[in-house]
């Protein structure tokens, strides 16, 4: 089982001023539904707004075949995102966040090993939800499950010294970190994966996955250290390119008892992390289509 927790969002997204397509949203709701619809079972933890845009975003997840029982209700509106796309896809954000002041109290359901947690972006990183995210994790943890955190790190909203605490226990408490080079300059002010990965080291996280847009994929792990090159593509939208790319990691990972040491299996992963995050950008989807059927 995979035990993802974020924000749930629906998406409003513009190009030349115009609105060309809206759908629910939030970084790990994206890598849910990806996941979901590649069989991998997913239990989505999140909050919605007792409201017809909340509605509409719980009747997605079900339709998508993800657990949706701990996706907790409150009395107001859903929150929204709204993306601004330049000409070459790459988008700006504006957020509408209307959850209450106090969190949903969070469990989960009995861990396993081989069962994961995927977490990151801006949810993990506000004081409000840290007591939810620390529970979780180690509940993943003494279940024998392990951890993949996103840091999804572009902009400050808040006390700097504050985010980047929460942000560091964050990677403290991982066994994978996967962020961009972006994420990585805008936290540290580190512009090479070589000190991003000593930086996370320190911290006691052994694996990072680097990921450098059109220049590639740069994997370091206590076993070896690799460059994997990106896909050419057309880039329509790189709205959920990152979600997707964990989607498309995860959806290896799952199920391993333990993270492999093994070259073969980690070349395996990255690829199909790519290729999740490629078909993404490609289109005007936050998700991955539903595989073909004969």
């Amino acid at each position: 089982m995979v035990y993802a927790i974020g924000e749930s969002l629906y998406d409003l997204t513009f190009k030349n001023h115009h609105q060309v397509w809206a759908c629910p949203g939030g970084s790990m709701l994206n890598s849910s539904v990806s996941l979901a619809r590649r069989s991998v079972p997913v239990r989505f933890f999140s909050e919605i707004g007792n409201d017809h845009t909340g509605r509409l975003i719980l009747d997605f997840l079900k339709t998508n075949h993800i657990n949706a029982d701990s996706v907790h209700k409150y009395e107001g509106k859903t929150s929204l995102a709204l993306a601004f796309l330049d000409a070459k896809g790459d988008a700006d954000y504006e957020f509408y966040i209307h959850r209450p002041e106090s969190p949903a109290d969070f469990d989960l359901p009995v861990v396993n090993p081989g069962d994961l947690m995927l977490f990151g972006s801006n949810y993990a990183r506000q004081h409000r939800n840290h007591k939810n995210i620390l529970k979780l994790a180690r509940q993943t943890k003494a279940g024998g499950g392990f951890l993949v955190y996103d840091p999804n790190f572009r902009k400050i909203a808040g006390n700097r010294d504050e985010i980047t605490n929460l942000m560091i226990e964050n990677i403290s408490l991982s066994d994978i970190v996967r962020g961009s080079d972006q994420d990585f300059t805008n936290l540290f002010g580190l512009t090479s994966g070589n000190d991003v990965y000593q930086k996370i080291l320190s911290f006691g996280t052994e694996i990072l996955i680097y990921t450098r847009n059109s220049e590639g994929v740069d994997l370091f792990t206590p076993w070896f250290k690799k460059h994997y090159q990106a896909i050419e593509i057309q880039v329509v939208s790189t709205v959920g390119a990152g979600d997707n790319f964990n989607a498309g990691l995860v959806s290896v990972l799952h199920g391993i008892n333990k993270i492999p040491e093994s070259e073969k299996f980690w070349d395996q992963a990255i690829h199909q992390a790519i290729i999740f995050a490629s078909e993404v950008c490609t289109s005007s989807n936050n998700f991955v289509d539903w595989p073909e059927t004969d």
